[in-house]
């Protein structure tokens, strides 16, 4: 099978790359190892929606993004937000740091952000009971309340972008795990592992965890640290659907964020382990640490004492790649090095609030190495921040 681009990975990352595209009128075809689309770093993820991050240029993608969400192609069939509102509190010590990156972003029509006092906070959110409450003062700036944000639809999401990149054109290969990829003067040539052969004069990696070991087997120096993260959902006698989310940030290991999940609460400690997948995506997923479930028992009964006794319902583990030289960086756009080799990954857990922009920017590196012009892909290049070659010279 013949393409002008092919794409390794059919995440979030390949997905949307492949549906900007192929709206521009480019031949793609994206090869996932799994059974369906969408079911690794794209299904075992948080699903929320949280523009406002310390890097500016992330948060600038997000936003960016989340517009698009709010009102998505029709490919998408709705909005793919539940705005259940985004609490962001932080420790006593770190909460000018939470100013200063909601000064630096500034405010955008579709979800202004309100500066909230440490009473304030327990009145948009009673079942938390930060520990830091009684030492800010009783006007002191405690966190942010963003109203339109909250939940994403990532089923929605990952769907939509399927679709929207078949109804254009664009064949999505499921069970198809790369078993050999060659380049032969200008193309590249995969051989799957039944059989099949795929050639592309471009190829895109888009692996989430598995990208560094895709990229060293074609001579790629870029470095990716795949870190694991668990979700824990609990519940204590029924849903607390009319919650917001709520994230604490923290330099001090109080990291810890929970959301309304069916029958209760997802809650999350943050933690962050170095853990390297196997060499093939098949079927793996991200293996689990009981140990995990102490962290979080212990955040709980400091943020959420009343929940502290909630049963556990279910956990899980998930990679968040990031670039192992900036892990506020994604990497999009062609490798420094290997000529006809683009990226889409090191996405670090941002990738679903910035999907839309993720795939926008990769489709637009492709097509200008194409030497295409596609006018609805221009926009914002974000200074080339995403660039490889940039997180290569920023080590």
């Amino acid at each position: 099978m013949d393409s002008e681009v092919l794409i390794l990975g059919g995440g979030v990352a390949g997905l949307s790359t492949a549906a900007a595209l192929s709206e521009a009128g480019v031949r793609v075809v994206v090869a996932e190892a799994a059974e369906a689309v969408g079911t690794h770093s794209s299904a075992q993820n948080a699903a929320i929606l949280r523009t406002l991050m310390s890097s500016e240029v992330l948060t600038r993608l997000g936003r960016a993004s989340a517009r698009v969400m709010f009102d998505p192609p029709p490919a998408f069939a709705r909005s793919l937000i539940q705005s259940s509102g985004l609490m962001l509190m932080a420790d006593h010590a770190d909460a000018p740091a939470l100013a200063a990156w909601q000064a630096a972003a500034g405010d955008v029509d579709f979800s202004p952000t309100v500066p909230l006092t440490a009473r304030e906070i327990r009145t948009r959110a009673p079942h938390i009971r930060h520990p830091d409450a009684e030492r800010f003062g009783k006007d002191e700036f405690a966190g942010l309340w963003l109203p339109r944000e909250g939940l994403i639809d990532i089923a929605a999401l990952v769907q939509g972008f399927a679709k929207h990149a078949t109804q254009h054109g664009a064949t999505i290969l499921t069970q198809a795990t790369a078993s050999e990829v060659t380049r032969h003067g200008e193309r590249w040539s995969v051989t799957l592992k039944d059989g099949r052969t795929l050639r592309a004069e471009q190829l895109v990696i888009a692996g989430g965890a598995w990208a560094q070991s895709l990229g060293r087997q074609l001579g790629s120096t870029l470095d990716f640290a795949p870190r694991r993260r668990h979700l824990v959902v609990a519940t204590l006698g029924g849903a607390a659907l009319d919650l917001p989310v709520v994230w604490n940030h923290s330099t001090t290991g109080r990291m810890f964020y929970t959301r309304p999940e069916v029958p209760g609460l997802l809650m999350c400690a943050c933690d962050e382990t170095l853990v390297e997948p196997t060499t093939t995506a098949d079927l793996e997923s991200c293996p689990k640490d009981p140990a995990v479930l102490e962290a979080v028992a212990a955040m709980t009964e400091e943020f959420m004492p009343a929940w502290a006794n909630a049963r556990v319902q279910s956990y899980w583990a998930g990679w968040r790649t990031f670039a192992s030289a900036d892990t506020q960086r994604f990497v999009i756009g062609p490798d420094p090095d290997v000529e006809g080799l683009f990226w889409s990954a090191g996405l670090g857990g941002h990738g679903m609030t910035a999907s839309f922009e993720v795939g926008r920017l990769g489709a637009l590196a492709i097509t200008q190495a194409r030497g295409v012009r596609a006018p609805q892909l221009e926009g914002d290049t974000y200074d080339q921040a995403c660039a490889p070659r940039h997180v290569v010279a920023s080590t």
